[in-house]
């Protein structure tokens, strides 16, 4: 891995970690609250229950189980298992740790509106979104390693980028976050596939020089 590409990933995960932290901040002190209310109010306004049953099937993307099946499935499969299986797995594991420990220590409570699905525990950051976000985006950054050819990598960053923002919006639209919440899970989710694809990157570049 160059140098300046290093910095250049270093600066990205240095942004997202500030910008992560100032939603959060933010958040917390309820002044993310308006904002949270608009977005929500421009969401509501399509609820169907025809829309709420396609919305349904879209956040089970960043449902614990889907996302534990994918990387089984990954590590299983001889052809996927050492370059998507291992990073997914590590970086699933890695988000749902996040996930865990920041909810914890923000406490931050559900938005008190409809909830189109059952939920539990505190909101920030959203799970469902953070994990949907590392998942997609190691397989992404996986999957553009070893294509080449531009038209399939724009669809490759389009259906990855898409599910996982995807999943966020959905969060919004089942009630069950604040778009507060799905932007610290979209800035999470984020930095921690970066951050494994940037380490992973390194270990690879490492074990090639020492078999040279």
């Amino acid at each position: 891995m160059k140098k300046s590409f290093l910095r250049k990933r270093i600066l990205i995960l240095l942004l997202l970690a500030v910008l992560f932290f100032a939603v959060a901040v933010l958040a917390i002190a309820g002044l993310l609250q308006a904002s949270d209310a608009a977005v929500y109010a421009a969401i509501a306004q399509f609820i169907n229950p025809r829309l709420t049953s396609v919305v349904l099937f879209i956040t089970g993307f960043g449902d614990g189980l889907t996302v534990t099946a994918v990387v089984l499935v990954l590590l299983v499969i001889p052809s996927t298992r050492k370059a998507y299986g291992v990073s997914c797995t590590i970086a699933s594991i890695l988000g749902g740790i996040a996930i865990f420990s920041l909810k914890e220590l923000f406490a931050q409570n559900r938005p008190d509106i409809l909830w189109l699905t059952s939920e539990s525990g505190y909101g920030l950051p959203s799970g469902h979104t953070t994990i949907a976000t590392v998942l997609f985006l190691t397989i992404l950054f996986t999957a553009l390693r070893s294509q080449k050819k531009p038209p399939e990598r724009v669809f490759l960053i389009v259906v990855c980028s898409l599910v996982f923002l995807l999943v966020g919006v959905s969060r919004i639209y089942l009630g069950v976050h604040y778009a507060s919440d799905v932007l610290a899970g979209w800035l999470l989710g984020g930095f921690i596939a970066i951050l494994i694809d940037t380490v992973l990157r390194q270990l690879r570049k490492s074990m090639t020089a020492k078999t040279r």
